[in-house]
């Protein structure tokens, strides 16, 4: 059985196949503070605050089925240290990596027991963010995420 926990380790087990990326840390190994040699980095960040989807499939014989979003932020690098100009064709060379690697797998894990049961979809977003104190450039990506119970 799927659940939420599941989807959110296997996005967190997905960012570390990307290549390029350090280190990728699900919702038990988030650094209260990320030093320059664990850059880039991915952390998964459940969305708080937002109401989530649940509904019954009729045709899936009353199968629930669970939508919820869940946000996967590549830290790169400090943005007090380096310039956005500079910054750009490394991220968006891992945004690229990151694509290919969704691209070969679109459900997160094996296609016999998916942690998700549609392809995930993704928003993305570039820009600065601030994390532990400390701004970054970094990559948002803006996962929605479809189980079913």
């Amino acid at each position: 059985m799927s659940t939420i926990s599941n989807a959110i380790a296997a996005l967190a087990a997905f960012g570390a196949t990307v290549s390029g990326v350090q280190h990728s840390y699900d919702l038990a190994g988030v650094p209260e503070k990320l030093s320059r040699e664990k850059l880039p980095a991915l952390i998964v960040l459940p969305e708080v605050g937002i109401e989530q989807g649940y509904k019954v499939l009729g045709f899936l014989g009353g199968s629930p089925e669970v939508t919820f979003d869940v946000t996967h932020l590549l830290l790169y690098a400090s943005a007090d240290a380096i310039d956005a100009r500079k910054v750009l064709p490394g991220l968006l060379g891992l945004l690229d990596n990151y694509l290919a690697a969704l691209k070969a797998n679109p459900f997160l894990g094996s296609t016999s027991n998916p942690p998700v049961h549609q392809p995930t979809q993704v928003q993305i977003s570039v820009g600065i963010v601030d994390y532990a104190g400390v701004k970054y450039h970094c990559l948002n990506l803006k996962h929605h995420l479809v189980i079913y119970l």
